[in-house]
């Protein structure tokens, strides 16, 4: 059987700009859907203010919609390390807010 020999980078700038995306892209979706579970579970509470499980799981709801968020900021971190070691630029000259806008522009 012949080998097979890759003609481009699996891991090329555009195949990374889309795998980032996407990951953002899913984080988004599941903080939206974490959310909407704990406005489930606050209608549950303001029905029964007795229910500790469904406290518990409104908890529970706001965890994961943090961790939903801080993973996504950690991907954009990675990112911009990532373009930092790229580029050669100092940590000074590339901001957060430069990246979320260049994230904006070439993901979009």
């Amino acid at each position: 059987m012949a080998r097979y020999i890759l003609r481009k980078d699996p891991l090329d700038d555009d195949r990374q700009k889309r795998v980032v995306k996407t990951l953002l892209e899913e984080g988004t979706s599941n903080r939206e859907k974490a959310l909407e579970t704990y406005e489930y579970f606050k209608a549950m509470v303001d029905e029964n203010p007795e229910d500790d499980s469904a406290k518990a799981c409104m908890i529970q709801c706001l965890k994961l919609a943090q961790t939903a968020r801080d993973k996504s900021l950690k991907l954009l971190e990675m990112v911009r390390k990532t373009n930092l070691s790229k580029k050669g630029t100092d940590k000074e000259d590339f901001s957060f807010e430069s990246l979320l806008e260049d994230s904006k522009t070439k993901l979009g």
